[in-house]
């Protein structure tokens, strides 16, 4: 049975190989383990690189190899939101958090996503959920790949998307990855064994 045959094929995983897709937590826990948590100073120069007469190169904004790892994580890790947040759409449940947790969560925790609001925090499944409704899978990966570019060249976008639409996308990007960390570090599902 197809789970996406609903969407059209450009909304349908395109990176994630047949395992990936029924295990797409398994792709979350990947790139925690390779990616640290600097990625908010890493999209945040990413995003610079984007708008500004400046490449990501070398010294303080890393490479052109740190930018095509981080395009590559990105892009899987949306993926693999997407084949989660089609899980939520098909009937699966996964735990909602309480204030109280997340409370707790915020005191215990030496690393904690600040771009997520209490409620998000409490329910990430809804908010991946409205990621998407606000940009379309195959809109991203079109996004990521024009950041990507502009990134790597000492051009801005300014040409192509105006500052506020890059930061707005941006925006949409943090979140996905923030929700990412913050699903690997509660932990609330064994990695190795969750096949969807």
């Amino acid at each position: 049975m197809n789970r996406f045959k609903s969407y059209s094929w450009e909304n349908r995983p395109k990176n994630l190989d047949a395992d990936e897709i029924r295990s797409p937590f398994s792709v979350l826990d990947d790139y925690y383990d390779e990616w640290s948590f600097d990625y908010e100073n890493d999209l945040e120069e990413w995003e610079y690189s984007v708008i500004a007469y400046d490449c990501f190169k070398e010294g303080a904004l890393g490479s052109g190899e740190d930018l095509l790892y981080m395009y590559k994580a990105v892009l899987k890790i949306s993926e693999a939101l997407f084949v989660i947040n089609d899980l939520i759409e098909i009937g699966h449940t996964f735990p909602m958090y309480t204030e109280e947790q997340v409370n707790l969560e915020n005191r215990k925790s030496l690393w904690f996503p600040k771009n997520l609001n209490k409620r998000e925090r409490m329910d990430p499944y809804k908010t991946i959920k409205t990621v998407f409704k606000n940009i379309e899978l195959q809109r991203l990966r079109d996004y990521l790949w024009e950041f990507l570019v502009y990134g790597l060249s000492a051009r801005p976008c300014d040409d192509m998307f105006d500052f506020e639409q890059v930061n707005l996308v941006f925006k949409q990007i943090h979140k996905l990855v923030s929700i990412a960390y913050l699903l690997i570090n509660r932990n609330e599902l064994d990695w190795k064994e969750t096949k969807c």
